[in-house]
């Protein structure tokens, strides 16, 4: 489950962008303290045409009944739910992240915040989906939910889920190849940083 992420500045989306392309990794900015939750808009990276484009959107797919909103994609079982179904197989974006947050219950009340990274990046891609919805004026908008998978030991002994955590080299086979050979990623390894 990710619920929690830290923006990257839009100005620094482009620079990423252009690493994207390459496969490069790309990890050479400074670290933002401004924090996402859902429904916050927030720049995503998909493929327009033959080229990645940054665009703003909103964290999470509207709930049926009204109210609230799903921010996650569990990647087992997307290609199963009309929900999610059509945006896994055309509509696959990338999260650009500079690491995701979770909480692990310590004692009866407390619980510990943890940011998660990958080992020597300050950078880290997270796999998503779009797809438009009618917003409250009528006009159609894209939002975007993050894909999870199964928790790797990096982040098991904190939660049972993680997001879909894009390694480099494996950003065009997420956006435009065979995406479901990324769903298990039981041998990224990941730091973790207690947060405060």
């Amino acid at each position: 489950m990710c619920g929690r992420f830290v923006i990257i500045p839009q100005d620094a989306i482009n620079e990423i962008i252009l690493a994207v392309e390459k496969n490069l990794q790309a990890d050479q900015h400074p670290v933002s303290t401004m924090d996402a939750y859902p429904t916050n808009t927030v720049p995503i990276i998909r493929p327009d045409k033959n080229k990645l484009e940054a665009e703003a959107m909103k964290w999470g797919y509207p709930m049926y009944q009204g109210s609230g909103v799903v921010f996650n994609t569990r990647a087992e079982s997307a290609d199963f739910k009309p929900m999610w179904k059509d945006s896994l197989e055309h509509r696959r974006c990338i999260v650009p992240s500079y690491g995701f947050y979770e909480w692990q219950h310590v004692g009866e009340h407390d619980k510990q915040k943890y940011r998660f990274l990958l080992p020597d990046s300050e950078v880290l891609l997270m796999a998503g989906v779009y797809k438009p919805f009618r917003d409250a004026d009528g006009s159609m908008v894209d939002r975007f939910s993050i894909v999870t998978t199964t928790a790797n030991p990096s982040i098991a002994d904190v939660h049972d889920r993680m997001p879909l955590v894009l390694q480099p080299g494996e950003y065009t086979e997420w956006l435009f190849g065979n995406y479901k050979t990324l769903f298990d990623r039981s041998k990224v390894p990941l730091v973790k940083i207690e947060a405060a």
